[in-house]
């Protein structure tokens, strides 16, 4: 990674750490801290929301059973303040999961049964602050994940789509089945009958600097070795193919999997998926390039793979009583089946 990708990594593995570490008091605040210990509302001030004191009073609140408006502002207030985390249907899956050496609570196994609904008020709003470690290896991961899907988009705008497009048909007729959508073989994937040794990666950046299309071209028609000649591959075949085999590369895949569904193949938002509205307004092409530099794309891809699969978190102010309440009802009501609070121990009798 260039001088430039280490000092972007550096700053963003110290924002991950301070993120993280906002995420977990945002989980467990601790109320009453003393001076000098982070809570949500410090980090509310850090983002530039105006922490706001919580209204409720410490008067007991009647056991009823919750309204239906009550579970549904549960749902939207854990979703805000705890999938991050612990993941939109709370089980520990969120997307900032994969940073903390401890994964977050699975919340659907027994947890919430085995607790009164003021045992998790008091877990929610008045636990202990919780300890962040911050996985160096999945950062690492996400920040090389990151400089291959910078990398990839930056070769958009040269990419010839409507050849390209083309060659991707005659490689899932002919390719696909052995080498995968991507050129790789999934760990997971079944191979073909007859197919005895795992088939060549030909999404290596490695591959991909050893051989010349006309290589490839002479590969995909005569074979070598393990891998059979395909026949019926004819020069109008091998025109497209090997443009679409170039493109083969971590970062196209990742791009693939991350981006493509809204910005489009060609980044231009065509073929997506994404309704119309929530498509990205942005553009990749040269003139997008020549407006952002690597270190700014590197941030906004980093950004991208952070939020992906959950809006990102507002660190507000704490949790009243009755908010934590309301996430309480929610997590009951959508438990399978819906968890009932324990009954209350009975008195100790009087000796």
């Amino acid at each position: 990674m260039e001088r430039t990708g280490r000092a972007w990594f550096a700053r963003a593995f110290a924002g991950a750490v301070v993120a993280g570490a906002l995420l977990a008091q945002g989980c467990e605040a601790v109320a009453g801290a003393p001076a000098g210990t982070a809570t949500v509302a410090n980090a509310s001030a850090q983002v530039g929301e105006a922490p706001s004191a919580p209204t409720d009073t410490a008067a007991p609140v009647a056991s009823v059973a919750p309204s239906k408006a009550s579970i549904d502002a549960g749902a939207a207030l854990f979703q805000r303040k705890c999938a991050a985390c612990h993941g939109p249907g709370g089980r520990g899956d969120g997307p900032e999961a994969q940073f903390f050496a401890r994964p977050p609570r699975d919340l659907r196994t027994g947890f919430v049964v085995a607790h009164a609904d003021d045992e998790l008020v008091g877990k929610i709003r008045d636990g202990h602050s919780l300890r962040v470690d911050v996985d160096p290896e999945a950062m690492r991961l996400r920040a090389k994940e990151t400089e291959q899907i910078a990398q990839w988009m930056r070769r958009l705008p040269g990419i010839d789509w409507e050849v390209v497009e083309r060659g991707n048909e005659v490689y899932l007729d002919r390719c696909e089945v052995c080498h995968g959508p991507f050129g790789r073989v999934a760990p997971t994937a079944t191979l073909p009958p007859g197919v005895r040794r795992t088939p060549r990666d030909l999404s290596s950046p490695a591959f991909q600097r050893s051989v010349s299309d006309r290589q490839l071209a002479l590969l995909a028609r005569h074979g070598k070795n393990a891998m059979p000649a395909i026949p019926g591959l004819d020069d109008d075949d091998l025109r497209v193919l090997v443009p679409f085999l170039r493109t083969l590369s971590p970062g196209h895949e990742l791009y693939g999997t991350y981006c493509a569904n809204c910005h489009g193949e060609d980044g231009r938002g065509s073929t997506v998926i994404a309704a119309e509205g929530d498509r990205p307004p942005v553009v990749f092409d040269r003139a997008y390039f020549r407006r952002h530099d690597a270190e700014d794309l590197r941030g906004k891809v980093w950004h991208m793979l952070a939020k992906n699969g959950s809006a990102m978190p507002h660190f507000s102010a704490r949790l009243t009583d009755a908010q934590a309440r309301e996430i309480v009802a929610w997590l009951r009501a959508t438990s399978t089946p819906p968890a009932a609070p324990p009954a209350a121990a009975p008195p100790s009798p009087a000796h």
